[in-house]
């Protein structure tokens, strides 16, 4: 038996510089209706975005049409400041294909992917997918009220043949840095599309459902508390394990969950005060680890007998930090889990 250790979940509080949702096409599930906007705000909070929803506002366009033709970029200069997570710009990049460029770009991407949309520039994504407004419909920009409207105005996907019906959404920027995607009738997008928010050159954060997933956040890339297997728990020697990313060493105590069966997609920690952080392991024991913590990672053993009869078997282990309440009332960090498999090899 070949043993292992498979690490599973995610440690807390894991934050990333984007966020987004990727859509297969015909799959987006944002749209209103003719007259009712559905809106999701990204509200500024502590160097990032608070991701709600938002009311059904909408802009009607007061402007004539811009024009723009396939794949076209169309620059604009904002009556203010924009202060935006990662940076300020009074100059953004109206794009034909669903987003705007939080610069002046004359960049014009037609295929979403996310490995572009956390490797480019700051970007807000309402809908980034192929557009194409010189098949109909019409693309604005406003400023009523002291807030900037973009608005996609029954603009079809991009076809070779005839064109489907329009879509209808809007970007509505606020001096305050608040930001609103609306989203009308949204019934043509026959590839990939994505949704969201990059400060730009993040990690790669996992898909957030927007219509199931709200609220959320958005904030910079830091790690979460981290749980590593070093070794492989091999009967007869001691499986290292180090915890990482201990954000106050020496006011934590360091604790080790061990169990017997996983909890894959966790369970959240709320009801001791630690919201958003998660169990992964159905505890059997729970140790406490040598103390004191002296930085910002940390090393616990866990001895395994040289008995064969116990080759095969899945220990599930996971680390925890009591702390003061600096992150949530409860003063607990979780980590991700490590599933050890123990083997003779």
């Amino acid at each position: 038996m070949v043993a292992s250790a498979t690490a599973y979940g995610t440690g807390c509080y894991t934050q990333y510089g984007t966020i987004r949702e990727l859509f297969a096409g015909n799959q987006f599930d944002l749209s209103g209706t003719a007259t009712i906007a559905q809106n999701i705000r990204f509200t500024p909070s502590g160097g990032g975005y608070d991701v709600t929803y938002g009311q059904p506002l909408w802009q009607a366009p007061q402007s004539p049409n811009l024009g723009l033709g396939d794949d076209a970029v169309y620059a604009v200069t904002l009556p203010f400041t924009l202060q935006y997570p990662g940076g300020s710009t009074n100059v953004v990049s109206f794009c034909s294909n669903g987003y705007v460029w939080l610069a002046n770009s004359t960049v014009a991407d037609w295929s979403p992917t996310v490995a572009e949309l956390v490797s480019g520039p700051a970007r807000l994504c309402p809908a980034w997918f192929d557009m194409n407004p010189t098949a109909g419909g019409s693309c604005h920009y406003d400023v009523v009220g002291g807030v900037a409207h973009f608005t996609w105005n029954s603009v079809p996907a991009w076809t070779s043949g005839a064109a489907g019906p329009g879509n209808t959404l809007q970007v509505a920027i606020f001096p305050n840095g608040t930001v609103d995607f609306r989203y009308r009738q949204v019934p043509n997008q026959p590839a990939d599309c994505i949704v969201g928010f990059t400060r730009g050159a993040t990690q790669t954060p996992p898909n957030t459902d927007f219509s199931l997933g709200l609220p959320a956040s958005v904030s910079v890339d830091s790690s979460g508390l981290g749980w590593v297997g070093l070794n492989r728990p091999i009967l007869g020697i001691s499986q290292a394990m180090q915890l990482t990313d201990i954000p106050a060493p020496a006011q934590s105590i360091g604790l080790a969950v061990i169990g017997f069966q996983a909890i894959p997609n966790g369970a959240d920690l709320g009801f001791i005060g630690a919201p958003g952080c998660s169990l992964y392991t159905q505890s059997s024991s729970i140790q406490v680890m040598n103390y004191p913590i002296l930085g910002s990672s940390h090393f616990w053993l866990l001895p395994i007998p040289n008995n064969p009869a116990l080759a095969g078997t899945t220990v599930t282990t996971q680390g925890l930090i009591k702390m003061p309440a600096t992150f949530n009332p409860g003063g607990f960090l979780s980590s991700n889990g490590v599933e050890l498999l123990l083997g003779t090899l």
